[in-house]
């Protein structure tokens, strides 16, 4: 008889809340190689989950509210 195995213990999926480099230059109208500029001069912010780089959305979210809209 084969060893009974436990279940898979729920987490939160850490990828749930980020974009890929691809996904993101798709969003923001922007090629691969632009996105990945921008993450190695630092200027978006990034995370490495698993041996990827991913964007996390909430950053996304407050780098868009910093930037202004429009002329005042």
């Amino acid at each position: 008889m084969a060893p009974m195995r436990k279940p898979a213990q729920a987490s939160d999926d850490p990828w749930k809340n980020t974009l890929s480099i691809d996904s993101y230059a798709r969003k923001h109208q922007l090629t691969p190689r632009e996105v990945r500029h921008l993450l190695s001069t630092r200027q978006l912010p990034f995370v490495q989950l698993r041996g990827q780089i991913r964007v996390p959305t909430a950053l996304i979210a407050e780098l868009a509210a910093a930037v202004p809209t429009g002329p005042s």
